[in-house]
């Protein structure tokens, strides 16, 4: 059975730290158009990360990343 797709502008957290991830979007590698990549930006420090799609999807099977609705509870803010 196959996760579902991570939607554009969905957050997830990260389990082991709390961080908070927001998809912004896929794209497709130059060479391996078969294969593609999914662009995420870490809320607290706005870092971008880049990953295979198939590995994020992989993380979610495996509750490495939880998908949240509510984020101000998870977003962790150095002050």
């Amino acid at each position: 059975m196959k996760a579902a797709k991570a939607n554009r502008g969905e957050f997830y957290v990260h389990k082991k730290n709390g961080w908070v991830y927001q998809v912004l979007g896929y794209a497709k590698m130059f060479e391996h158009e078969e294969q593609d990549i999914i662009v995420l930006k870490c809320m607290r420090d706005n870092m971008i990360v880049t990953l295979s799609a198939d590995l994020f999807e992989l993380y979610i099977k495996a509750n490495k990343f939880l998908k949240t609705k509510n984020i101000l509870n998870n977003l962790k803010v150095s002050l």
